[in-house]
């Protein structure tokens, strides 16, 4: 088994180099490492150039190309140089133990579960009538060793089989930001492979962040960066919904998003205007196919 991975990183060099240390520390590291740099700035290169790690593959892109983008050109790089399994990583977002990559391939190792499409530490199923993430229970965890789902985030320790990549799946570049992860994956389970999360090691992180029997609240309010991601938030899940033609699903969010863009006004008129422009673009652009990127920057991508 041969085992690397990508990184992608937008002007944050000091948060990259941790989580560099942190991969290479792993029981069972990468071998190879490939930075993906959206940066605009020469810092992440100048970091890679002075650390001279043999195990370190540089990459820059040349603009932001969002999360989207760079998970693209990573899935291609890492899987056209021969790697088995392929690290899906963003710089901010660490294994959680040193032991987390061991685990993840000890569970599949005797498992009977046939196109193992990618695995995870943490993973949700995806209600395809209403559109939505669904939590996995807490008591699906405490009763099973490994578990089917249908969607792994970003951050989540994201472990993809090259032969997905080989089957024509890959991120949709112009999706910029947000719900990537679910355009990839929705695409990965329609070519037939399976999404695997570890039961045991799951309930544990959930423990260990206090997230047992945790209800997400309705809306919470954003920051200003949050209110920005709206946009690309409300857009991607639209234009993936209309894609797979979710049609119930499609109404349902449009309705949805309606009453998040009033929602927004209890907190002010000026945080309600623009929370109403955010979602109601994002409608408008996800139903029209309109995905023109970067509009907004986003910190750390």
């Amino acid at each position: 088994m041969k085992f690397a991975g990508f990184v992608i990183t937008y002007q944050r060099p000091n948060i990259l180099h941790e989580t560099i240390q942190k991969l290479f520390s792993q029981s069972c590291p990468p071998e190879k490492l490939w930075i993906i740099d959206n940066s605009e700035d020469m810092f992440t290169q100048n970091l890679i150039k002075n650390l001279e790690d043999e195990r370190l593959i540089y990459h820059r892109v040349g603009f932001n190309s969002g999360p989207a983008g760079a998970a693209r050109i990573g899935l291609e790089l890492v899987s056209n140089a021969g790697y088995d399994w392929i690290l899906w990583g963003d710089d901010d977002d660490p294994p959680p133990v040193p032991e987390t990559f061991e685990k993840q391939f000890l569970a599949i190792k005797d498992s009977k579960i046939h196109n193992i499409g990618q695995l995870g530490i943490v993973g949700q199923r995806f209600n395809c009538h209403l559109g939505k993430i669904i939590r996995i229970t807490d008591y699906e965890l405490q009763n099973s060793d490994l578990l089917q789902v249908d969607t792994i985030s970003g951050g989540q320790c994201k472990i993809v089989n090259r032969t997905v990549i080989e089957a024509g799946v890959l991120p949709n570049h112009n999706l910029f930001y947000g719900f990537e992860e679910l355009d990839f994956d929705l695409k990965l389970k329609k070519k037939g492979f399976k999404s695997i999360v570890e039961s045991g090691f799951f309930l544990s992180l959930r423990k260990r962040y206090n997230r047992i029997d945790f209800n997400r609240p309705i809306y919470l309010k954003k920051s200003s960066a949050g209110l920005k991601r709206q946009y690309y938030s409300t857009r991607n899940l639209i234009y993936i919904l209309k894609s797979n033609r979710f049609i119930f699903a499609l109404l349902y969010q449009i309705f949805k998003n309606c009453l998040k863009s009033l929602i927004g006004f209890k907190y002010g008129f000026n945080y309600g205007k623009e929370n109403f422009q955010n979602i109601v673009k994002g409608v408008v652009h996800g139903i029209s196919g309109k995905l023109s990127n970067n509009k907004f920057t986003i910190s750390g991508r």
